[in-house]
């Protein structure tokens, strides 16, 4: 099949319900439900037509609802693939999904900066610095949070959000400036 081709998909074909529903509904007159109305058939003879045929509509209904319950939990389970498929084919929602909080938080400053820029660069005395649009992230002396932060900005630059401009300077692209969007607004 081509690229350009759609594949062909077929229409519901009332044969193909008909049976579904037929042998759901010979399932239930051939199980309890018939049992039942044989044993209340047994003490209510005057009436056995009217409840026989109560019961044959009951059974049908209720069969009818199994195949189209079944039928939903199909279409349910390939609506939730189909979405994760598109969540990972699709770049902003896929690092949405990746992205933890620390990196929201630094992409969406970032994409605030004029130059779109992180600056990750050794700070005083041997610290790292990890900064952009005038805020510095790294708390002063604390090695977690050098860790924290300089780990956000390279998950960022893991996903391509940003890209190295040099060693110590990242710019948000293109997709990262479409995620930071996505992220405000949401």
């Amino acid at each position: 099949m081509s690229v350009s081709q759609k594949p062909r998909i077929s229409s519901p074909a009332l044969g193909g319900y008909l049976r579904v529903l037929g042998f759901g509904w010979v399932n239930l007159m051939a199980t309890g439900v018939s049992v039942g109305l044989t044993l209340v058939l047994f003490f209510l003879e005057a009436v056995w037509r009217t409840a026989f045929l109560c019961g044959a509509v009951l059974a049908l209904l209720y069969a009818s609802y199994r195949a189209w319950a079944k039928e939903r939990d199909s279409v349910i389970t390939l609506e939730t693939e189909v979405g994760r498929w598109r969540d990972d084919n699709d770049p902003v929602q896929h690092a949405i999904n990746r992205l933890t909080g620390d990196a929201k938080e630094l992409l969406i400053e970032a994409s605030q900066d004029p130059r779109g820029e992180i600056v990750r660069a050794p700070g005083d005395m041997n610290r790292i610095s990890v900064s952009t649009c005038g805020r510095e992230f790294v708390e002063n002396g604390d090695a977690q949070s050098e860790e924290r932060w300089y780990g956000a900005a390279r998950d960022l630059e893991n996903l391509g959000i940003v890209r190295p401009q040099t060693t110590m300077r990242l710019r948000v692209t293109g997709v990262g400036y479409r995620v930071a969007r996505e992220l405000k607004a949401g």
